[in-house]
């Protein structure tokens, strides 16, 4: 069975799926990961792959019939500029070494955090990269749904 670090069932068969490294991902490794994910994710009206590493969220949106034509790019953001929203001790726990065994858990959680707030503002204030969700219409896709940690892939 194949788990999701972080994953979200939209109300209109959209899927959500977020991979967290706890390491730098290099442009080489990018496709080689979609693809890996392209290969295990279920057939879904619109899939959504985001890949989060040391210094990037990256989301794209993967062809419905799952082909190998190329992921649409919807966005992308600085990792630490946008979780340090949520931790503002975070570069000083990306720069500690070492990092220890918990640093995935700790920033699959803000990851969390931080896609939750997107979807439901519990922040009370405007959560970074909201208009990008708006943009992408990834507000409408969600809005009902709440991300899941470690989450087994639908059938």
């Amino acid at each position: 069975m194949t788990e999701a670090d972080i994953l979200l069932k939209g109300s209109d068969d959209t899927l959500l799926v977020v991979e967290v490294k706890e390491r730098q991902v290099s442009a080489a490794e990018i496709p080689e990961q979609i693809e890996w994910w392209r290969q295990r994710l279920p057939k879904a009206q619109r899939t959504i792959f985001a890949l989060v590493d040391l210094s990037m969220i990256t989301f794209y949106e993967l062809p419905a019939d799952m082909t190998d034509t190329q992921p649409k790019l919807l966005f992308s953001a600085s990792m630490l500029e946008t979780l340090s929203v949520y931790d503002p001790d975070l570069l000083n726990k990306l720069t500690a070494e070492p990092r220890g065994f918990m640093f995935g858990y700790y920033l699959e959680g803000l990851v969390k955090a931080w896609l939750a707030d997107v979807l439901h503002g519990w922040r009370g204030d405007v959560a970074p990269h909201r208009a990008d969700f708006l943009h992408a219409n990834l507000i409408t896709a969600f809005q009902h749904s709440y991300p899941e940690r470690r989450a087994a892939l639908p059938a």
